[in-house]
């Protein structure tokens, strides 16, 4: 797993000590002598005292300032670790379209991400993968759109996601998004070397393109613009709408993709999607009871 959040943790608020004085403690005059004597015992508990203290208070205040990312941990079960969430399909692309279908499968991947590869194309030894038997039930059966926003988790899968990423809106506006989905985890090695083990270079990206049948001469124009920005815009989206209530429960250092939602559509307002959402590439069997859970009814019988 690899599904940036902007929180910061708050300042602490260490009170200030300059007027603290013990009762006993009085200015001394300059001709005054003080002879102290400390036996051995009783510096060993005055040091281990100390150290206790320093590390309760290292605890309440590093706990207390770090809480997102210290005190808490990633869920283990994955009915355990699902969260609220309402997201805008605004910077969602379709995948999958179910005419009429009032909900959403949403993933959220990362092109240079092994678990999400092995969520779309199968791990090794898999004759199925987690993705086709989801859409076999749930997206063909017309019950849910397949909805996707790539998300680049890892800093160093960059430059190869970046380029993917570009490669995959500028398919979506030819309506090949699917096609360069597939094609794209089919070959990628991962983990940064990309579709073709050098990064994913300018040439590799339109070889795949050409493969899914694009126009060639208008999906060049569109990569060699490297909208970044606007990808950019859209990770702010996510870490808005996924990363941050995922983060506030569960540690956002634990954030990664794939990062998946099921939501229901506003009838009202088209652009709005309110469910649930959770992390990790889970087995089918435990992404088919908590999304059959959330459609309760409407699931596919």
């Amino acid at each position: 797993m690899s599904i940036h959040t902007n929180a910061i943790p708050e300042t602490s608020k260490i009170r200030d000590q300059s007027k603290l004085r013990p009762a006993d403690m009085t200015p001394r005059k300059s001709n005054e002598s003080v002879e102290l004597e400390i036996s051995l015992p009783m510096l060993l508990v005055f040091i281990v005292a100390i150290g206790v203290l320093a590390y309760g208070l290292f605890s309440f205040f590093g706990n207390k300032d770090n809480s997102n990312t210290i005190s808490k941990k990633p869920p283990t079960v994955l009915v355990d670790g699902m969260v609220d969430v309402t997201l805008s399909t605004e910077y969602l692309t379709i995948l999958e379209d179910s005419k009429n279908a009032k909900y959403a499968f949403v993933e959220f991947s990362d092109y240079e991400c092994p678990y999400c590869k092995g969520f779309t194309v199968g791990f090794d030894g898999e004759t199925v993968s987690s993705y086709a038997e989801i859409k076999k039930r749930y997206v063909d059966s017309k019950v849910m759109k397949h909805m996707f926003a790539p998300y680049i988790a890892v800093p160093s899968h960059k430059p190869a996601a970046t380029n993917e990423t570009l490669g995959f809106y500028c398919a979506a506006a030819q309506g090949k998004a699917r096609e360069y989905h597939e094609k794209a985890f089919q070959k990628t090695t991962g983990n940064g070397l990309g579709i073709d083990k050098k990064g994913a270079e300018r040439g590799a990206i339109l070889n795949l393109a050409k493969e899914i049948g694009v126009n060639e001469a208008e999906f060049a124009a569109c990569y060699d613009k490297r909208d970044i920005v606007a990808i950019d815009r859209i990770q702010e989206k996510i870490e808005k709408d996924v990363k941050t209530p995922w983060g506030d429960k569960f540690g956002s250092q634990n954030f990664g993709t794939p990062a998946f939602a099921v939501c229901k559509i506003s009838a009202d307002n088209p652009t709005t999607c309110v469910g649930k959402a959770y992390v990790g590439a889970w087995p089918y069997a435990d992404m088919k009871g908590v999304l059959d859970t959330f459609l309760g009814a409407d699931a596919p019988k």
